[in-house]
Formats: C-alpha cells, structure tokens, sequence
C-alpha cells in the first residue's frame, strides 16, 4: 500500500509534536516532584494528547475507548480536588496569619 507523502508529513510533524510536549511536560514534572498539581496535570495532559494521535491513527473498539475516556475524566478530576485542596489550604492559612 502506497502512502501519499503529504500523509506521511503529517503523521511525523503530529509525532514530533507530540514527542516535543511529552519531553517539555516530563520535564515540569520531573523538577515540579511533591506538587501534585502539576504532577497529576502533567500526567492528564500527556495521556490526552497521546490518546488523541492514536485516535487518528488507530481504530479503537468501543470498550478501549470508553475506558481511556474514563481514565482521562477522573485524572481530570484528581486535578481538580489537588486545585480545590491547595486552595482551602491558602484560603485557611490567610485567615489565621
């Protein structure tokens, strides 16, 4: 099976993008260690752009595709209770200064 070139381009550029901000974001995460903000972030953010090459260039059963949904939606929300948690702690600690 012959692949067009403009095909070909594409996929590499999206692989090289991806490398590219798999690197810059491992290495946030490797001088952010303790945050959990930024570690869980980091981690949400790889695993969606990953999963969204692979959606393009792979077919999915519908089981995969709603676990990794699943996966992506409460990595989201460990985020969100990390964000929410740091905030209390800010909010309670300006009270008591």
């Amino acid at each position: 099976m012959a692949m067009d070139g403009n095909v070909g381009r594409g996929i590499l550029g999206a692989v090289a993008a991806i490398v590219l901000y798999c690197v810059s974001f491992w290495r946030i995460y490797r001088n952010n260690r303790g945050s959990r903000i930024v570690e869980s972030g980091t981690l949400t953010i790889m695993v969606t752009l990953c999963f969204a090459f692979l959606l393009n260039v792979v077919d999915f059963p519908d089981w995969v595709f709603a676990s990794i949904i699943l996966l992506l939606f409460v990595l989201c929300m460990l985020t969100l209770f990390f964000v929410v948690q740091r905030a209390y702690q800010a909010l309670r600690g300006r009270r008591h200064n």
